[in-house]
């Protein structure tokens, strides 16, 4: 059993590695490919997470964001996840105020004043399920970051690359499975450092009656190196007791911490729905800062989270 968790583990490292790496020359290529999200010649192009992390900070209602919005569009379409009929362009657009910050405790926080005139979106790809009928997961993660203050950029890595790269790897796995009778939605939220704005746009719009959603599973600052994950929830729910012993199965520990707000799991939580953020016990290390580096991210870890992921889903639907 172990050695065939190892083996899906190593599958999502290597599914990450080609995001966060550009490719070696073709000769030395193996069988996993990083799909280019432009036409530049190869040798050209930057990995997912480089073109994400170069943007700075991602900022919500930036230009920044809304390319990162774009790219993230297009990266959904060329791994074979649909458009939801609504948002034939796989962006869900909504205005936010004028953001500004605050020193909250000692740590840099972000809100909105003002009127909503400023544009930000969603992104949201999905796989149909046979069932048209059948029941909705969402996984998420929310790609805006802190972007920058004066001629400060923040970086953004753990929170949240971290959590979009192990999103777009489950994404690209699950594309290449048999098609379930379950739908899975995958999400990846703007504006959340302001106020969880995105997450609160669509689940105050969402494709399905909430009773068809089973599950909101989102990942926020997963990418610190630890052996102990949060688990997020206003209550303890069927998502957190299924996910606990997978995650254990795949060397983690897990603690479940009962609250309010936190990050996007959050609305969905207030409309009745089984939601959870999962992070590292550690997230706050480095949080909000300029240290906040691509380079401190545990890509191993990264992919392990993901792979455990994958498997839960043959809990979920049954």
């Amino acid at each position: 059993m172990r050695f065939i968790l190892k083996a899906i583990g190593f599958t999502f490292i290597m599914t990450i590695a080609v995001v966060l790496f550009p490719l070696l020359p073709v000769s030395q290529t193996s069988s996993f490919e990083e799909l280019t999200i432009n036409d530049h010649p190869i040798e050209q192009v930057k990995p997912l997470s480089q073109q994400l992390v170069e943007l700075n900070g991602r900022g919500a209602g930036s230009r920044w964001e809304k390319e990162s919005a774009d790219i993230l569009a297009d990266y959904f379409q060329q791994i074979g996840l649909e458009p939801l009929p609504l948002y034939p362009d796989f962006l869900q657009e909504f205005k936010i105020g004028t953001v500004t910050y605050f020193t909250e405790n000692g740590r840099l926080r972000f809100t909105t004043v003002g009127k909503a005139v400023n544009p930000s979106q969603n992104v949201l790809g999905y796989l149909p399920g046979q069932d048209p009928n059948g029941k909705w997961i969402i996984f998420s993660a929310h790609y805006d970051g802190q972007g920058e203050i004066g001629e400060t950029i923040y970086p953004s890595a753990n929170d949240n690359l971290s959590g979009i790269l192990a999103l777009t790897a489950l994404a690209k796995a699950m594309v290449n499975e048999y098609r379930l009778n379950y739908t899975i939605l995958f999400v990846a939220f703007g504006a959340e450092e302001v106020g969880l704005l995105g997450s609160s746009n669509l689940a105050n719009n969402l494709p399905v009656p909430k009773e068809k959603i089973q599950a909101v599973i989102n990942l926020d600052t997963i990418g610190k190196t630890s052996d102990t994950l949060h688990m997020y929830a206003t209550e303890i729910n069927p998502v957190i007791s299924l996910l606990a012993p997978i995650f254990y199965d795949y060397g983690f520990k897990t603690e479940t911490i009962i609250t309010t707000g936190i990050s996007d799991h959050y609305p969905f939580a207030l409309k009745g729905i089984p939601s959870v953020t999962v992070a590292t016990d550690n997230w706050k290390e480095g949080n909000h800062s300029p240290e906040d580096k691509l380079e401190y991210l545990n890509l191993e870890q990264i992919g392990s989270i993901a792979g455990a992921l994958k498997h839960s889903l043959s809990y979920m639907l049954r």
